[in-house]
């Protein structure tokens, strides 16, 4: 093969290379758009609690927050509305799964929050998922500290609180604990949030409840 004929076929191979990669994009962003359409239209439905407000205030001041709680005490709806809340102050919202999405999608000249629901797993401790994040963590962490980056990422409790998450060196003011005593649903909160899902009075939800 000659000279030229190798120089053809890598600048075709090339071409192809960045070609996919615009369709990758593409259709990356195509799926994030799809996904916070759906977080807005869900986010007509939640109520803004004291946690959610919190969490917000926390996201804020910090570059990184963790929301934990129990199954069923809303960590997911609470994160996605706190991102919806940020992206009215001009952050792009990119929802990830892994921390390479992170480091991918990371661009210092831009406000980006990344949103990363049940990051280590959801019942258990995700050996695979703890790994990656072991060995990308520094790296995150360095990302965030010039800011203007953030991360957002949920977990349960039991999950965020095993002994094999303490080698991922999280501060401690990176959780934001729904179980709290300033952050749990106070009794007006879940009766809100009854109305608004069971359309009915509140009397008869006093009595349901």
């Amino acid at each position: 093969m000659s000279t030229y004929q190798y120089g053809k076929i890598t600048e075709v191979s090339l071409k192809i290379i960045v070609n996919f990669k615009e369709i990758s994009n593409s259709f990356f962003l195509g799926q994030i758009k799809e996904e916070l359409e759906t977080w807005t239209e869900d986010d007509k439905m939640f109520i803004e609690t004291n946690g959610a407000k919190s969490v917000l205030k926390c996201i804020k001041e910090n570059g990184c927050v963790v929301v934990t709680g129990s199954s069923g005490t809303g960590k997911s709806s609470l994160m996605r509305h706190v991102a919806l809340r940020m992206q009215e102050e001009g952050y792009v919202i990119l929802p990830v799964t892994n921390p390479e999405k992170i480091i991918k999608w990371y661009n210092p000249s831009k406000k980006i929050l990344f949103v990363v629901d049940d990051f280590c797993g959801t019942y258990t401790i995700n050996p695979m998922k703890l790994e990656s994040w072991k060995n990308l963590m520094e790296k995150i962490k360095t990302l965030i500290e010039k800011k203007p980056v953030k991360l957002i990422m949920s977990c349960r409790l039991q999950v965020f609180k095993d002994e094999k998450m303490k080698s991922l060196s999280f501060d401690q003011s990176c959780e934001c604990n729904l179980l709290s005593e300033d952050k749990h649903l106070s009794e007006t909160e879940k009766q809100s949030i009854a109305e608004l899902y069971l359309k009915t009075n509140a009397s008869k939800i006093k009595v349901i409840l």
